[in-house]
């Protein structure tokens, strides 16, 4: 139970730090839309986490700026070590 909790807890740590990571990401692309982090799953021995967003634009522009994340996840990596 106590290892959920702490889990839980860095997943949300890692959702706000991440949040404010992807505003400084100058792809034109991500800024064209307002992106979101929902969710922050972590594996239990906190190597590995997997990020839920979502993207307020039509699915042709929510497509491109999950292009612009991908291409921007070392700079998110970098900046959230």
């Amino acid at each position: 139970m106590a290892q959920n909790r702490r889990l839980e807890r860095v997943g949300d740590l890692l959702r706000e730090v991440t949040s404010e990571v992807i505003r400084q990401i100058k792809d034109p692309a991500v800024g064209s839309a307002l992106v979101s982090i929902t969710r922050v799953d972590v594996s239990s021995d906190l190597s590995y986490a997997r990020f839920f967003v979502s993207v307020m634009a039509d699915k042709d522009q929510q497509k491109l700026v999950l292009e612009g994340l991908t291409r921007a996840s070392g700079f998110v990596r970098h900046q959230v070590k």
